[in-house]
């Protein structure tokens, strides 16, 4: 599996970033690309979600598995 670390500096607090990336079935309303996405597994912090893009004729899907300190980070 890959591993892909991204950071940015953004003027929002932690807890409204948290909220926004954890928000997975919301991501097809607020991501132009995103044409569907699925959580499989939500337990003890842990998520796994599946995420279909859609651009052009390109048409996939990738899947992350995620250990979510709530407010605080996703790793």
């Amino acid at each position: 599996m890959s591993n892909v670390n991204k950071s940015a500096l953004v003027n929002y607090s932690s807890q409204e970033m948290y909220q926004l990336v954890t928000n997975i079935d919301d991501y097809q309303n607020f991501l132009p690309w995103c044409n569907g996405s699925k959580i499989a597994k939500d337990e003890n912090g842990v998520v796994e979600a599946t995420v279909e893009i859609a651009h052009g004729s390109l048409k996939k899907s990738f899947t992350t598995q995620n250990v979510n300190t709530p407010n605080e980070k996703i790793v």
